[in-house]
């Protein structure tokens, strides 16, 4: 998952709703994300690096998860209806 500037992210597909929750659709297969095997599908994103991010804009969070390759990002997340 890479963009223009060489900037990568983690394998995950998140799908916003009406709201601006960032829940997680699907993980890209091989990628930190899925091989870390702590996140899955509906997942909600809260944190990023301590930080909330709980409804922010999609391009702030991804802005956010990018990084360059072997930079290490900490993604908080909420599961179920806790």
């Amino acid at each position: 998952m890479g963009d223009k500037d060489g900037l990568i992210g983690v394998g995950i597909v998140f799908q916003p709703t009406e709201d601006g929750t960032l829940y997680v659709k699907k993980l890209k297969e091989g990628e930190p994300a899925q091989r870390s095997g702590l996140i899955r599908p509906g997942d909600c994103l809260c944190e990023i690096n301590g930080r909330d991010v709980f409804r922010q804009p999609v391009d702030m969070v991804k802005d956010l998860i990018m990084g360059p390759p072997g930079s290490t990002v900490r993604l908080g997340f909420h599961r179920g209806t806790d």
